[in-house]
């Protein structure tokens, strides 16, 4: 990670909330009618504490196998186990979790209690306003994780995959 901090940002300042949220048991068609309903990406899926994630790559993937959206729970598609991040933590380490991971969503959880979520674009926002941390992500020395390539790649928003063909 980074040696020295060039900012004092915390998850908790860039997240998102409140987070759309649905039961293990709820119904796919369920799920994706509160997506489109708050037109998001995403839902948590909540069982006291979070327990996975659905979101509208999963949903694809379905749609290609036939599912019916009417009678299949979330919890037979949903993303698990969910990958989360604390409110305490840097932005920084929410990009490096998300590129190391290929996801672009990653709930934020206190003592196990769904507090935010963070996604790709409350990064790039941060990342707009925080210039600095521009000039430490294309510096290999000191963000080895991640590539110059890399970078581009994400911040055009095409993907690690297609931009480094």
């Amino acid at each position: 990670m980074v040696n020295q901090p060039i900012h004092t940002s915390t998850i908790a300042e860039i997240m998102t909330k409140p987070v759309a949220t649905v039961t293990p048991s709820d119904s796919i068609l369920h799920a994706v009618s509160v997506m489109v309903d708050k037109e998001i990406g995403c839902v948590v899926v909540l069982q006291g504490k979070p327990v996975g994630i659905l979101t509208e790559r999963d949903i694809l993937k379905q749609i290609r196998k036939g599912i019916d959206f009417m009678y299949v729970p979330v919890k037979e598609v949903m993303s698990k186990p969910v990958v989360t991040i604390a409110s305490t933590d840097d932005p920084l380490k929410a990009l490096s979790m998300m590129t190391d991971r290929k996801i672009r969503r990653l709930p934020v959880v206190e003592r196990e209690k769904l507090v935010g979520i963070v996604t790709e674009r409350d990064l790039v926002r941060w990342i707009l306003i925080h210039p600095e941390v521009i000039a430490t992500l294309l510096s290999e020395s000191s963000f080895p994780v991640l590539s110059k390539e890399l970078i581009v790649a994400f911040f055009t928003n095409i993907g690690p995959e297609r931009g480094l063909r």
